[in-house]
Order: structure tokens, then C-alpha cells, then sequence
């Protein structure tokens, strides 16, 4: 197989405050492992975490014109530090295959082929308050015709919590195999996941800190997560099919209970393994 080649990518379209800033990058025989954006702003202080977070306010991952991920560069950083990854000024990793699975099969199935691949564009809206923004990038390929297999996207959701006490959340698509689930806030003291009448996950947030740091993991204090792929195996991922074999079925019930400490509204960030969008 040839060799791995960090590549300059296009040009980034639309830099400017309050616009929303284009790159398409290129398809064919190409398979993306991962994508590293640069950011350079004149605003006090530079491309600090703090700057980058008010001024990048969202990034949209499209492949055929449709969204396969969607994140602010807060969310970003928040869930790559559950995987130790730092962050560093004026930067914005974002993977594809991810480093940290425990093989390398497990890593290498999740980058992105895009033999089958029309458009593959990515797209950052830029707060109007930031000053001379600019934007560039680099990206991890192979040269290897390669299609478009299962993909880890991250799909964004608002949750009401407006009452302490228990917040079901029976609304959650039951169509991919579920990684994660990170809720932007401190305030939820256990979280309950049922699959048809099943119960996958009943743990305190102190329990399962305690578990991903025994696996390696942390999380950010400011968000809650449930990590089924705690293992940090691929087979890890809670499915959305029951039973086995010619058994298997999709599920009718998914249901995650949230324990609202103090109420408020927050948002709910998912991480799932399944063919594109």
C-alpha cells in the first residue's frame, strides 16, 4: 500500500468575519485519515483557545452536499481532550481514522475512502466579531481507491431540561451504532440508557469517570459523557439492531434519562458508526 503524504489542500473560500468559509477538497482515489485547520486571527491575543472558540462557531463536514458531522470549535477541542488530545493555538485537528483505537485495524477502517465520493467540503462559519481571519489546511491521505465506508459522525441536538429530576430523551435517531454521547453541562448526576426494554448503561457521573480514567480516558469537567466504547474498540458501539442473525431487528424503544441536578437547557453532542448521511 503506498505510503501516507501530509498534503497542502484548496484554498479556502470566503475568509472574512460573518461569513462562512469554504473548502473543497479533492475526491477520487483518495482515502482522508485526518485534516488539520489553521487559523490566524489579529484579535488581542491571537489564535488562543479562548479566540478560537468565539470566532469559530461552527464547522459542518458535507460529503455529497450533506452534513456528517457539525461542531463549534469549543465542542471539538471539549471531546478531543476525552481522547488526550491537547490543544494547541491556532489549530483545529479533526480525524478520520482515529490514532487512539486500541489496533490498528480498528483505527484504519474509520478513514474516509472517496472513490464514490462527488464533493467532500467542509465549512466554517466565522463570528463576525473576529478580526482579519484567515484560514488554511493540510490533510492526511493515501493515494488508494478506496470507497466511502461506515464513517464516525457527530450529530448535534438541543435538550429542555427545564425541571430538576429525570429528562427522558426518547428522540435520539435509531439508526447508527452509538460511540458517545457528550452533554455540554455539569449538571446531570447519573445517566440512563434503555434499548427495547433493556438497560445498556445506569451510572452516576463519578462512576464513570472513574471508569474512563481507568481506561485511559478524561473528561472535561464542564461535559457529561457516556462512552460505551470506553475500550476504546470499534465492536464497542451500542447498536441499534437486536438480535442476532436472521433474529436481528431494529430497535423500537432508545431511551437515555438524564438526572437534571439544575435545570437548564444544554446541548447534546453524539458520536455514531454508520454508513454516510
Amino acid at each position: 500500500m503506498p505510503n501516507r503524504e501530509i498534503v497542502v489542500t484548496n484554498s479556502f473560500n470566503a475568509v472574512a468575519p460573518g461569513q462562512k468559509a469554504t473548502l473543497e477538497l479533492a475526491v477520487g482515489d483518495l482515502v482522508y485519515y485526518d485534516l488539520l485547520i489553521q487559523y490566524g486571527t489579529s484579535t488581542a491575543g491571537g489564535p488562543t483557545r479562548a479566540n478560537m472558540e468565539a470566532e469559530i462557531t461552527q464547522v459542518a463536514i458535507k460529503i455529497n452536499g450533506k452534513v456528517q458531522r457539525v461542531f463549534s470549535a469549543a465542542q471539538l477541542f471539549a471531546i478531543q481532550e476525552v481522547n488526550g488530545i491537547q490543544v494547541a493555538d491556532g489549530f483545529l485537528p479533526i480525524f478520520f481514522a482515529e490514532p487512539w483505537r486500541r489496533s490498528v485495524a480498528g483505527e484504519e477502517v474509520l478513514a474516509w475512502g472517496m472513490s464514490d465520493v462527488d464533493t467532500f467540503t467542509v465549512e466554517i462559519d466565522i463570528a463576525p466579531g473576529a478580526t482579519n481571519p484567515t484560514l488554511e489546511a493540510r490533510a492526511t491521505i493515501n493515494r488508494v481507491a478506496r470507497p466511502l465506508g461506515p464513517i464516525v459522525k457527530w450529530r448535534r441536538f438541543s435538550v429542555d431540561a427545564s425541571a430538576v429530576g429525570i429528562r427522558n430523551l426518547t428522540t435520539l435517531p435509531k439508526l447508527d451504532a452509538y460511540f458517545r454521547m457528550h452533554a455540554f453541562t455539569a449538571n446531570i448526576g447519573n445517566v440512563e440508557v434503555t434499548v427495547d426494554q433493556r438497560e445498556h448503561w445506569n451510572l452516576a457521573d463519578a462512576q464513570a469517570r472513574t471508569i474512563y480514567a481507568n481506561n485511559g480516558l478524561t473528561v472535561p469537567a464542564s461535559i457529561t459523557s457516556v462512552i460505551f466504547d470506553y475500550t476504546q474498540q470499534v465492536s464497542n458501539a451500542l447498536p441499534m439492531v437486536s438480535g442476532e442473525g436472521a433474529a436481528a431487528k431494529a430497535v423500537s424503544e432508545f431511551r437515555v434519562d438524564f438526572d437534571i441536578t439544575v435545570a437548564g437547557a444544554f446541548t447534546l453532542l453524539t458520536e455514531t458508526l454508520g454508513v454516510r448521511d
